[in-house]
């Protein structure tokens, strides 16, 4: 089986690769690089599935006839806050000008400033293939957490780095491999293989 996984990000394309060959066997995996392919797709739905569904069908009808792969997949990612649904969701890198350090310790002072006990947040990894054929498969995995209190750090993505898991760990300390196995991106591609 081949697969063309459609993102430009290589930390996204790293993570897809070791989770899909971890879910399927005699899979190849290919990224828009292998194939050559070099256009950027805006995100103009306001949802999280349809984002997913506009980037894999884009690279399906630029492929046209020439499409090789059984499948070519793609995602979009939200951080949505219980408390404040204004805050990231959809727009996660783009609700607040600044860094992934800025956004998240904006979080964090919001919760200061309100006082708000509802401390909530949910990872959410909206998945979308689609086949040879033409037919379109969707997923949509969730990770639930609580905001802590640490301030993160330079590097990382932010949002890792306050948000605690019922471990009462910091998402940020997990390695790549523990993240891997939890994470609102491997359950949003487990559902959706499961379709295939």
């Amino acid at each position: 089986m081949k697969i063309l996984i459609a993102t430009n990000n290589d930390i996204k394309l790293i993570s897809m690769k070791n989770i899909l060959s971890s879910l399927i066997k005699d899979v190849e995996l290919f990224s828009l690089k292998d194939a050559n392919i070099k256009i950027e797709i805006e995100e103009t739905e306001d949802t999280l599935l349809g984002n997913a569904a506009l980037k894999a069908k884009s690279i399906y009808d630029f492929l046209g006839k020439d499409d090789i792969y059984n499948y070519i997949i793609a995602e979009d990612f939200g951080f949505f806050v219980d408390a404040y649904p204004e805050v990231a969701g959809v727009y996660a890198k783009r609700w607040f000008n600044g860094t992934n350090r800025d956004r998240a310790e904006e979080i964090i002072k919001l919760f200061k400033k309100s006082k708000e006990q509802n401390k909530t947040a949910r990872f959410i990894c909206a998945t979308a293939a689609i086949s040879k054929n033409g037919k379109l498969y969707t997923y949509i995995g969730e990770l639930k957490g609580t905001i802590g209190t640490r301030v993160p750090k330079e590097d990382g993505f932010g949002y890792d780095q306050i948000v605690k898991l019922d471990d009462n760990k910091y998402l940020s300390d997990y390695s790549e491999e523990e993240k891997n196995k939890v994470s609102a991106r491997r359950r949003s591609l487990e559902g959706l293989v499961l379709q295939f």
